[in-house]
This record gives C-alpha cells, structure tokens and sequence, in this order.
C-alpha cells in the first residue's frame, strides 16, 4: 500500500485517520498542511514516511505504536 494517498486530494489528515497493519510506506502529498493526532497510531508495519514542506503541525501521538518505523523526513515547516 506504497501508493496510499495516490489521486486523492486532501488538506489535512484527521484524529485517528489511519491504523492498518497493512501499509509499510506513505508519502504524504503537497496538499496536506496538518497531521491529526494519532494520526498513523498503530500502523505496526510502516517504515518509512515522507512529510511534504507543506505541512506546518504534526499532532502529538501522530506515530505512536508504529514500531517498525525507520525512516522519516520531517520538513523544517514543522
């Protein structure tokens, strides 16, 4: 589930959004400015995460029980 978010336009990703143990990689698009409060919780098996310059807050507990996470790019915008 590399292509996640593909053709989908958002702005923000929500409380709670996504929690599948299924997606190991996500580039967030431009179009997002906010990552919502346990955003990603439990995605156990989500390695890598690329968060675009356009987002400006990243909510506590975005990425918490992703356990298996190794790489992330976090813009300086945050």
């Amino acid at each position: 589930m590399e292509n996640y978010f593909d053709n989908i336009t958002i702005t923000s990703i929500g409380t709670n959004a996504i929690n599948s143990p299924n997606i190991t990689k996500v580039t967030i698009p431009n179009t997002v400015t906010t990552i919502g409060v346990s955003a990603f919780s439990g995605c156990i098996n989500l390695t890598d995460i690329k968060i675009p310059s356009s987002v400006t807050t990243i909510s506590d507990h975005a990425f918490s029980d992703c356990r298996s996470l190794t790489n992330i790019t976090i813009p300086s915008s945050v």
